[in-house]
């Protein structure tokens, strides 16, 4: 398949894998209240949390969906990962490379370290 078409397939998919998603997350929501939570119809057997939650699944999605061009760096990632948990209260974090590595069996692993930004 062409990019266009995964794309396009992805699109179609977009209710349904943020449906799947969401019950993964603990999100009590039935297909069709997150089909209409898609179409902007507003529901009474969701919750706001609940809803924050589909919204940032939602905009994450569309996030990569219009940025699928871009190339894939840190500042993408934290820009998506901004997206995806708008509901959080998140201080993003830098990965530094040490320069170390670290062998596990046979394989080398560079190790990284997860450093707060100051």
């Amino acid at each position: 398949m062409t990019k266009e078409d995964n794309i396009f397939f992805a699109k179609r998919k977009l209710i349904d894998n943020i449906y799947k998603s969401a019950n993964l997350e603990g999100i009590a929501i039935t297909f069709a209240d997150t089909y209409s939570f898609m179409n902007n119809v507003n529901t009474e057997n969701i919750s706001i949390d609940d809803m924050l939650k589909l919204k940032g699944l939602k905009d994450g999605w569309e996030y990569i969906l219009n940025k699928v061009d871009e190339e894939l760096t840190l500042d993408y990632i934290k820009k998506f990962i901004l997206k995806f948990a708008k509901d959080k209260n998140l201080e993003i974090l830098e990965i530094k490379e040490l320069g170390l590595l670290e062998q596990i069996g046979d394989q080398n692993y560079r190790v990284n370290a997860i450093m707060k930004v100051s």
